[in-house]
């Protein structure tokens, strides 16, 4: 901290420069030997400045005195911040995810967080407001839902500590207070006869560019959501080339998919359908948009699959399944599938990682179809 004798002893230099005092307050010296005191607070993830005194004029205790009411001011103005508000500027800010997984997150928030803490200010939420949030979902049985809300409340929460609106995530008060949620994976097939029975009816299906779609997502086992927003342009010669902005998550460096034989032919046939569209699988109403996110799932229901038996998201596992019994590397599995990698800075370095391992892997799996 400063004292009176250093504040006088201050002298203008060739630039403008500012001696802190502390807790946010800075005594700003001008060219001309002007001395100006200066409150710092930081709000909406912005420094704010205000002249609050010239010196000598504002003596140093004085100055100290109107920093420590600014400051005042300033936490009341972060006080009438509400939730709605708050999750309005980190979806606009801070969200970048697929349209999939914006679905999910405003469901979970018209449904669950919005309705019950959207009119609070934030500065008031406490963990007992949350959790009771929480236990809407726990209370129907939807235990990993509640899980989903609660890391979802932590993470506009954390943004909001990171912009100045608050200090601290009363989410995380709340570990070990929901019931524990089972892991739920997507069903999938393993009996021979059912296998049988779903390359049989992918084959019949009767509308050729969905037939082509349930065969490339088979070969390919991309997820739903990057097979039917695929475009022609990012397929390079025997890959697919899918690009960051259509991934699960953003900002890993977007995935290669190699293709084997089998999926060049499906694309082969394709390209008389839909070469003309930007979208691989374009919607039946519009060439200029992707097919909607039901239409696979609804092909799968028509050939007889219940959503127990099998999904969209099914494809991946079966996958999964094989490769790993037929003994693949499960790195090379994992990476195929284009599961996250923790450290973000090395998934978006490694797009490429065990692609020629990845191109025989394919080749296997595109063979054993046929």
């Amino acid at each position: 901290m400063l004292t009176d004798k250093e504040v006088r002893a201050l002298q203008p230099r060739e630039k403008k420069y500012t001696v802190t005092d502390g807790n946010g307050l800075v005594l700003e010296v001008r060219t001309g030997g002007q001395k100006y005191w200066v409150a710092r607070t930081w709000e909406g993830g912005k420094e704010r400045r205000k002249q609050i005194g010239k010196y000598p004029e504002m003596s140093l205790k004085v100055a100290r005195e109107e920093n420590i009411l600014y400051r005042r001011s300033a936490e009341q103005r972060r006080s009438v911040l509400t939730m709605g508000e708050l999750v309005d500027e980190w979806i606009r800010r801070k969200l970048d995810v697929s349209e999939e997984h914006m679905k999910t997150i405003t469901l979970r928030l018209d449904k669950y967080i919005l309705p019950g803490l959207g009119h609070m200010p934030v500065s008031e939420i406490t963990p007992q407001d949350i959790l009771a949030v929480c236990r809407l979902a726990e209370d129907s049985g939807f235990l990993e839902t509640a899980h989903r809300v609660r890391g979802l409340i932590g993470q506009i929460f954390r943004y909001g500590i990171a912009s100045g609106y608050l200090h601290a995530d009363p989410s995380g008060s709340l570990r070990g207070a929901l019931k524990a949620s089972k892991t739920a994976h997507y069903p999938t097939l393993t009996d021979k006869a059912q296998i049988k029975a779903l390359i049989q009816g992918i084959d019949d299906y009767p509308q050729p560019v969905m037939r082509c779609a349930l065969q490339f997502s088979l070969l390919t086992f991309a997820r739903p959501g990057e097979v039917r927003r695929g475009r022609w342009a990012e397929i390079e010669g025997d890959t697919w080339a899918i690009p960051d902005e259509t991934m699960k998550k953003k900002g890993r460096g977007g995935h290669l998919v190699p293709l084997s034989v089998q999926a060049l032919g499906v694309l082969a046939r394709l390209r008389l359908l839909t070469g003309d569209s930007l979208y691989l699988f374009p919607s039946a109403r519009s060439r200029n948009r992707p097919m909607s996110d039901g239409g696979v799932r609804t092909a799968i229901r028509a050939m007889g699959f219940t959503r127990d038996e099998f999904t969209a998201h099914s494809f991946r596992s079966l996958a999964s399944t094989v490769l790993n019994d037929a003994g693949f590397a499960r790195d090379w599995i994992e990476k195929q599938l284009a599961h996250e990698d923790e450290d973000q800075v090395r998934a978006a370095y490694n797009r490429a990682e065990y692609l020629d391992q990845r191109r025989e892997m394919m080749r296997w799996w595109g063979e054993w179809w046929e």
